[in-house]
């Protein structure tokens, strides 16, 4: 009965570690905030290629200074909601 139950609390902590883990690691590929720095533009464009959510905005150089965070349209107009962080 003793090895039953060690091998039962161990199973429970491992399964407790990987879905922490798994979430951790998922809040870190979506980007989650807890506190949000830096602030939000809205950009109007009239051609926009291929940007796509979450891709990155970057200033000359390539030095990273946010990201797409949406893109909507607003009285025929596209528009792009970029979160600057620096």
């Amino acid at each position: 009965m003793g090895d039953t139950k060690k091998s039962a609390v161990l199973v429970g902590l491992m399964v407790v570690v990987s879905v922490s883990l798994f979430v951790a690691m998922l809040a870190v590929v979506s980007k989650w905030q807890l506190t949000k720095e830096g602030f939000n533009v809205y950009v109007e464009y009239s051609f926009l290629n291929d940007l796509s959510k979450n891709a990155p905005v970057k200033i000359a150089g390539g030095i990273n200074i946010g990201y797409v965070e949406e893109i909507f349209i607003r009285d025929l107009r596209t528009w792009v909601k970029v979160h600057l962080t620096s």
